[in-house]
């Protein structure tokens, strides 16, 4: 198992520009099935980011969607939603998102910690459902086992196991000391019984 890295990520975004002709030719598409399904729309995963990481929030969330997880990325679903201007409406849309969500997914990186929003989600999120990994995305030359810094390390956090057969990645769920647990199997369990310990 590794963590995500930049680099690792920075070369697939290279390789992804290529394709977005392909994309944006099914934007409209989703457009019309989002707004007919947005409101009442449950996800199993909220991914909470900083806007500053879009590039590679984009390849994870299509990493995810094509495992068969669906996700909640606040400038895919609500296209309404102005980040210049938030206002009571951002934060009520917001929540009532978190409240549809079965995982809340906090991508640590550089740009997260300038975040203000992110604690807000976290802090929401874990009073919520409790259900909170970490998934930190570091430079290759700091790959190692993910050691969280202040209140980040009492989540565990997520990292993959590449490819193997064409069946794509797999995703892992990490605490120190326990055993690591398949994401679809996290996302299944109880709260209570794969908490931190």
């Amino acid at each position: 198992m590794a963590l995500f890295t930049i680099e690792g990520l920075d070369s697939r975004v290279a390789v992804e520009k290529g394709d977005s002709m392909r994309r944006w030719a099914g934007l409209n598409l989703k457009i019309k099935m989002y707004e007919a399904l947005a409101s009442e729309q449950a996800f199993q995963i909220f991914l909470s980011h900083s806007y500053s990481d879009a590039s590679h929030i984009e390849l994870l969330y299509e990493q995810f969607q094509d495992l068969g997880y669906s996700v909640y990325v606040d400038w895919k679903t609500d296209l309404e939603l102005d980040r210049a201007n938030v206002t009571n409406k951002t934060a009520e849309t917001i929540r009532a998102r978190m409240s549809k969500c079965s995982a809340l997914i906090y991508v640590y990186t550089d740009g997260s910690r300038e975040s203000v929003w992110m604690p807000w989600e976290l802090g929401y999120f874990d009073g919520l459902n409790g259900k909170v990994a970490i998934l930190p995305i570091v430079p290759q030359s700091k790959v190692a086992t993910y050691v969280g810094q202040e209140y980040l390390g009492v989540y565990p956090y997520v990292d993959q196991e590449e490819e193997r057969r064409g069946n794509g990645p797999f995703f892992w769920v990490n605490w120190p000391g326990r055993e690591a647990m398949r994401l679809s199997e996290w996302l299944k369990a109880s709260t209570a019984a794969h908490h931190s310990s």
